[in-house]
């Protein structure tokens, strides 16, 4: 039985993994929640939602996500790339598993530019916890 997949996110890296979900047998990528309004200097993940005729959500528009949420079945993995939103609880009860990537130590670089506060704060690796 193939696992049911929600992706949050943006960009490319998100359409990279959206693509993957959708090659890979083992998974049914049920919906997307694309950050709205997206940024014009990535690549448009809700129209890749629209070219490979996947549904999606866009993000704040809980009304939606709650229909989803709120069926019969849990959903098996919720993967999150470059997600802006605190993702409600409720939602976090219906899920399995949810991976969220970030790409520096949480919660030392925690919110939506980690990158930036470690390019300000100099470091040369923001995978350690060094100072």
């Amino acid at each position: 039985m193939k696992k049911k997949v929600i992706l949050f996110g943006r960009g490319n890296l998100a359409i990279r993994i959206a693509d993957w979900f959708m090659d890979n047998a083992d998974f049914e990528l049920v919906t997307v929640v694309p950050v709205i309004p997206e940024p014009l200097w990535m690549d448009s993940l809700t129209e890749w939602c629209k070219k490979n005729k996947i549904s999606y959500i866009p993000s704040g528009n809980y009304a939606d996500i709650e229909n989803v949420s709120r069926s019969d079945w849990k959903i098996d993995l919720v993967f999150s790339c470059f997600y802006d939103k605190i993702v409600k609880q409720w939602f976090i009860e219906k899920c399995e598993n949810i991976l969220n990537l970030h790409h520096a130590p949480l919660p030392k670089y925690r919110g939506i530019l980690p990158i930036n506060w470690a390019l300000k704060k100099q470091r040369k690796k923001t995978w350690c916890y060094n100072s």
